[in-house]
């Protein structure tokens, strides 16, 4: 049993290392195919926080034996603290998702899990031009999440590696204010089955 779970910590790590080259070779690719006249078009540099929330789907793999599945919907809830390098954005985030997973047949009592996760993020905003007042942007990051499952008065966590992709639109309204709207996809790295929790958000970023 040890050793199964050292070799998915390593997999983990090294779905991740690849990960991290992955966006690495992406941003400099992205910067590079960018002329020089439009490079810096929202060169706005500088500290910002931002919040957000919105809907939350889980998509198992795999469904366990005994449970009548329904659709997961929930809800989902996240904070960022970042510095925004020209086009680029780095930011330390933690959100919060929980939703139902099903009702078991055994029993009448509800099934939900809930999701933390904090992690190291990367954003890279896409130029649009130095009156655009909507700017597109993509970006991936990499961190702890923390999954709770709950079946009535019984519950149980696991702490693992995960990884999330995104995308999206900021939406200027004012010199420091932007409205966001995107979508995540986070992912565990070190189970068996891929479990992806899905996330669409409408939150606001703030520069400070």
């Amino acid at each position: 049993m040890g050793s199964r779970k050292t070799h998915g910590i390593d997999l983990a790590l090294i779905r991740a290392v690849r990960l991290i080259w992955a966006l690495v070779v992406f941003l400099l690719a992205g910067v590079a195919a960018v002329p020089d006249g439009h490079q810096g078009a929202s060169s706005d540099s500088g500290p910002y926080v931002a919040v957000g929330g919105g809907g939350a789907l889980h998509t198992p793999t795999d469904v366990p034996e005994g449970i009548k599945y329904t659709p997961p919907f929930g809800f989902v809830f996240r904070g960022d603290v970042g510095y925004r390098f020209s086009d680029v954005r780095v930011a330390a985030e933690g959100s919060y998702a929980s939703f139902a997973l099903g009702e078991a047949q055994s029993s009448p009592a509800d099934s939900r899990a809930s999701i933390l996760a904090v992690m190291g993020t990367i954003w890279y905003d896409i130029p649009t031009g130095a009156n655009s007042t909507v700017v597109p942007y993509v970006g991936v990051g990499v961190g702890l999440v923390v999954i709770t499952a709950s079946v009535g008065p019984l519950s149980a966590s696991n702490t693992e590696l995960g990884a999330q992709a995104g995308v999206g639109a900021n939406f200027r309204v004012s010199p420091s204010l932007d409205v966001q709207l995107g979508y995540r996809a986070l992912a565990p790295l070190a189970g068996s089955s891929l479990q992806i929790y899905h996330n669409a958000e409408l939150g606001v970023l703030y520069r400070l």
